[in-house]
């Protein structure tokens, strides 16, 4: 049934094309005509606007019914670096036994059209106009010709630039695949290790945080196609990652957020603050002997979305250590962020004045309206 349609509505569309090249014939020569008309009055000739109006529409109408030829010609022998000489050889062929013959059409229709008992129709007035005005059909021809290669060249240009966003576009997802396929391990392989410590230690906690650990990789297959996500759903991942930590530290790791409400729907790179945070504990929290406070804070900055994990640690050792400098998961962090955003984010790692660590991340500030 889709074909039957398909095929019924191809002539419709032709036809309308068609149409619509006479229009803009008829219209190009009502302003030729209407020019020539003006000419002719400012010069002194006596000359009439419709005994001058019907033979130039006519002439311009009938060059709309050969256009598509010229435009199939145009296409069939197009005008490249490679083969020019040959091709305006050929294009100058059909010019001038297009233009003749069509202007001997024009000239024997008129002719006749115009042919009275005081002037009878002339073969010498035909061969004449034939030999004298010919060189109008010959740059049209060519202009058909220019303007049949523009729109070719402009519909490639076109095609080109789709294809090359496309395969831009097929490119950054391959990369930031890549970039959370390496991180999934990575994480995985940390918090089996927290678990463990924790078997020995205390087996029915170890039980408990085996069905967090579950609800945590659910979440990560639900979010497994999603480049970005609100940073409200990114903090539920994060609470259920630091339970498992803090049933690992105890009383020693203490979690505070202070996130503004006009963030949460803001969109985020999904787990992106995952590492950041694992850093934090085991930089600023596990090597601490007393009590450990991590602060997860976000606020919105005029078009920017700012978030900070901050530590009580030993902080940093050199205040500008890049993420590139502290390991698998700033880097993923900073490759990521570079990936998606360029130059409009930005990931930041700073010692605090009372001791500890920032590190902070901007990126550009919208919401899923989908």
């Amino acid at each position: 049934m889709m074909l039957n349609l398909t095929l019924i509505s191809l002539p419709e569309t032709r036809w309308k094309k068609f149409a619509f090249n006479l229009v803009v014939w008829a219209v190009i020569g009502t302003l030729f005509t209407l020019q020539s008309y003006l000419y002719r009055k400012h010069v002194g000739q006596i000359v009439t606007w419709w005994g001058l109006y019907p033979t130039e529409l006519f002439f311009f109408v009938s060059c709309g019914l050969c256009a598509p030829f010229v435009m199939i010609a145009a296409r069939r022998f197009p005008v490249d670096r490679k083969n020019w000489i040959s091709r305006i050889l050929i294009h100058l062929g059909f010019a001038i036994s297009g233009a003749i013959a069509h202007r001997f059409v024009y000239e024997m229709i008129t002719q006749n059209i115009k042919a009275t008992i005081e002037r009878p129709f002339s073969w010498d007035a035909v061969s004449r106009n034939v030999i004298g005005f010919s060189d109008y059909g010959f740059l049209i021809y060519f202009i058909i010709v220019f303007v049949s290669h523009a729109l070719e060249y402009n519909k490639r240009f076109v095609s080109e630039q789709l294809a090359s966003a496309h395969l831009k576009e097929q490119l950054v997802t391959a990369q930031l695949s890549a970039l959370r396929m390496q991180l999934q391990p990575h994480f995985l392989f940390n918090t089996l290790n927290t678990i463990s410590v924790l078997i020995r230690d205390d087996p029915a906690k170890a039980e408990q945080m085996v069905g967090v650990l579950s609800d945590l990789l659910r979440f990560t297959l639900q979010q497994s196609k999603n480049q970005e996500l609100p940073l409200r759903e990114e903090l539920e991942f994060l609470r259920m990652y630091l339970h498992i930590e803090q049933a690992r530290f105890g009383e020693r790791l203490a979690v505070t957020y202070d996130i503004a409400p006009d963030t949460t729907d803001a969109q985020i790179p999904t787990f992106i603050l995952q590492p950041l945070v694992e850093n934090a504990v085991r930089h600023g929290i596990a090597e601490r002997r007393g009590q450990g406070q991590i602060i997860i804070s976000s606020k919105r900055i005029n078009g920017s979305l700012q978030v900070a994990i901050k530590d009580n640690g030993k902080g940093i050792l050199h205040e500008h250590t890049t993420a590139t400098q502290e390991g698998i998961g700033l880097q993923n962090c900073e490759a990521r962020l570079q990936t998606l955003y360029g130059n409009r984010a930005a990931i930041h790692l700073s010692n605090l004045e009372n001791g500890g660590a920032m590190v902070e991340i901007t990126l550009p500030f919208h919401i899923n309206t989908k």
